[in-house]
């Protein structure tokens, strides 16, 4: 018994020991607020970095005479970037969309894009035929081929003027714009959840939901810069979408140098009896100012879209295949004696 007692002493002194020598995580010094607001200024400035955006949810059509009930839709936008030198800018973007309408098969449709050496590259690399709307005849020439448009220098050069100083090449409108953007703060109920690791970054973990009152305010003041007009019916529509729209918000603020580097939104609005929308998306950014080596794809083709409009067109399947089961009666959709012939003077006249 008395070694039992001796054991148990010993194991609650051990707990209470390490309880006690345990260093206890606390908030940044800075606000919440503060953090968020350089974490946001910060992540502009970020010259090169990889980076993925995701997108996933459904839509509810509710409204009985539309042509489909839901779409469940689920898309990445990912790559890498350097703006480093906008005379020599490199970006890269792999496109995947998957949807699914009304719990069909999974239609998809995957792509890719590059910029180097002032050049815009883009291929389609896979694409459904979307259940027979997109005749596969007619896209698989295209497929897996790059093709390339220069961008023009004229357009690089005003990129590297509005970027080295921008606010010179500015109205005093768009001065005042800019500053309502960036004095804009969109968050509130925030709360600290403690520290995470995002990738190999160390950072400060935050909740928030949205300021739908910052919101209606941003859009007002910009409305008032602008000399618009809001009539009240505007504004009655955009306490509606507002009030109808939950949104709740997870950042993450690396904790070397204050970059947010990860924001992710879990969102759910309606419009009754109309539709509805439930959807998760993540923005994310690693690899901050690394290196980036893009290379130009190899046999690219010059983009030329009247070349491929005649190339679709002589694809395109006969007009006698078609289904003219829409058009019932009408042995000609455009024949304007048909289409018009319900409409007389009498219609017009008052």
């Amino acid at each position: 018994m008395k070694n039992l007692k001796f054991i148990t002493a010993l194991i609650l002194s051990s707990v209470l020991l390490v309880a006690c020598s345990a260093e206890v995580e606390s908030e940044p010094d800075q606000t919440a607020e503060e953090l968020i607001k350089e974490g946001i200024e910060n992540m502009a400035k970020v010259k090169s970095a990889s980076y993925e955006l995701a997108l996933d949810g459904t839509f509810e059509n509710e409204d009985p005479l539309g042509d489909y009930e839901n779409v469940d839709f689920d898309v990445s936008f990912s790559g890498q970037y350097d703006f480093n030198d906008l005379s020599d800018s490199q970006f890269s973007l792999l496109i995947e969309l998957i949807l699914s309408i009304d719990g069909s098969s999974d239609q998809n449709l995957d792509g890719e894009v590059t910029v180097i050496d002032n050049n815009l590259y883009f291929a389609v690399t896979d694409i459904s035929d979307f259940d027979g709307d997109l005749p596969q005849e007619m896209v698989a020439p295209f497929l897996s081929q790059w093709w390339f448009i220069p961008i023009p220098e004229e357009s690089l050069a005003t990129l590297e003027l509005y970027y080295e100083d921008g606010d010179a090449y500015l109205t005093e409108e768009e001065k005042q714009i800019k500053a309502l953007f960036k004095d804009i703060f969109i968050f509130k109920d925030i709360e600290y959840q403690g520290s995470e690791k995002i990738g190999e970054i160390n950072s400060y973990y935050y909740t928030s939901t949205l300021d739908e009152d910052a919101i209606k305010n941003y859009l007002l003041e910009l409305a008032e810069i602008t000399g618009e007009t809001v009539p009240d019916s505007d504004i009655e529509n955009l306490d509606n979408f507002l009030n109808s729209l939950d949104l709740s918000l997870d950042l993450w603020i690396s904790q070397d140098d204050n970059t947010l580097i990860k924001i992710a939104a879990d969102a759910s609005v309606s419009e009754d009896p109309v539709m509805s929308v439930d959807f998760k998306g993540s923005y994310t950014l690693s690899d901050l100012n690394d290196a980036v080596n893009l290379e130009a794809p190899e046999n690219a083709s010059m983009f030329d879209p009247f070349a491929l409009m005649m190339g679709a067109s002589a694809l395109a399947p006969a007009a006698d295949s078609y289904d003219d089961s829409y058009y019932g009666e009408l042995e000609d959709p455009f024949a304007n004696e048909i289409i018009f012939e319900e409409f007389s003077d009498d219609d017009f006249s008052y």
